[in-house]
């Protein structure tokens, strides 16, 4: 069991990481049960959190800006805050994962418009999970993906070529292919590489899926001992809703930005939930606080600066125009691709 030590807020928990399931051991767990329908069009962002940002009357409809195109259209939430394949591994049974939270995203916002949600641990547990599911399934972990992957397989390399039986062997098939003996352990592990390609050990979709599922549980733990702050909209002026929705705060006197922050050197995770109520954790209490104009437009420039390409939020012409002159400052983070063996 591996200790974390916080470095950021005062307020994060201690946390104790558990022992991790090797590969093998993780997949024979998810094969133990019949398998879900696979899930290709993924939501990032929960269509429950998106139709709390509609408009009025039906069909809903929010609205939606292309931070790249500077093009502004109204949708449905379903078709919104979606990535093809974002994990392509046991997607069923990771969307399965999710739907307990999110099922109950509703009765939690309905709570908090109705002043009864600081009464009820259960609906403040369902927001901070909230948070974690929408900070872990993000643009963000999966540009990371790849890094998990190339990671995973580097650390069964070392394992493999630690063995002088198959240093042996790895000798004698290089010595094979290229007619002359191996210099370097890049030359031993060429070897190697292609001939596992194949197994689970090297498909990046598998540690990668595997990866998310560990650090759910991890963000479970941690969110859960925590206390969250619900922001209230000054009247008048809403926030909105990023494509990747959950950043986090540097501690004061740092400037590294959201994207590329360690959780335990940051201050908080936001995450808007309403165009009125954005959530902050941790905390010193569960409370609600009423913010001023200033903080509200820091969380939405944020937002922005911090989406991978759409912001989302009610129609209305201030949030437009808001959002309009924002976007000339955007810049695009590296496009996202499928994760490949390398």
């Amino acid at each position: 069991m591996q200790y974390i030590t916080p470095s950021g807020s005062q307020h994060w928990p201690l946390f104790f990481r558990p022992k991790r399931l090797d590969l093998q051991e993780w997949l024979a767990q998810q094969m133990a049960h019949p398998p879900r329908p696979p899930v290709r069009r993924q939501h990032l962002v929960s269509q429950a959190l998106l139709r709390q940002f509609s408009g009025p009357g039906k069909p809903i409809k929010i609205g939606t800006y292309h931070l790249e195109w500077k093009a502004y259209k109204e949708k449905a939430p379903k078709s919104c805050g979606y990535l093809n394949d974002w994990t392509t591994s046991f997607t069923g049974e990771m969307e399965q994962a999710w739907q307990p939270t999110e099922n109950l995203i509703p009765s939690a916002i309905a709570a908090i418009m109705g002043g009864r949600v600081l009464g009820d641990p259960a609906l403040l547990t369902v927001l901070k999970r909230t948070i974690a599911i929408h900070r872990l399934r993000s643009h963000t972990l999966r540009r990371f993906g790849q890094s998990a992957a190339d990671e995973a397989i580097a650390e069964s390399l070392r394992r493999l070529t630690a063995t002088q039986a198959v240093r042996r062997y790895l000798a004698q098939e290089f010595r094979a292919l290229h007619g002359r003996e191996a210099a370097s352990e890049d030359d031993l592990r060429s070897v190697l590489v292609d001939k596992a390609k194949g197994l689970a050990n090297w498909d990046p979709a598998i540690n990668f899926r595997k990866k998310m599922d560990e650090s759910f549980e991890d963000l479970k733990r941690i969110v859960d001992q925590c206390n969250v702050e619900i922001l209230r909209a000054p009247p008048g002026r809403h926030f909105i809703l990023g494509d990747t929705p959950v950043f986090l705060v540097p501690p004061a006197g740092r400037t590294r930005r959201s994207r590329d922050l360690p959780l335990f050197d940051s201050q908080f995770m936001i995450l808007p939930v309403h165009p009125d109520y954005c959530l902050r954790l941790p905390t010193k209490t569960n409370s609600i606080v009423a913010i001023g104009h200033r903080d509200l437009e820091r969380i939405n420039d944020e937002q922005i600066a911090n989406a991978y390409r759409y912001v989302y939020f009610t129609p209305d012409a201030r949030t437009l125009n808001f959002v309009n002159a924002k976007a000339k400052r955007w810049r695009p983070p590296p496009v996202i691709t499928e994760l490949v063996a390398r």
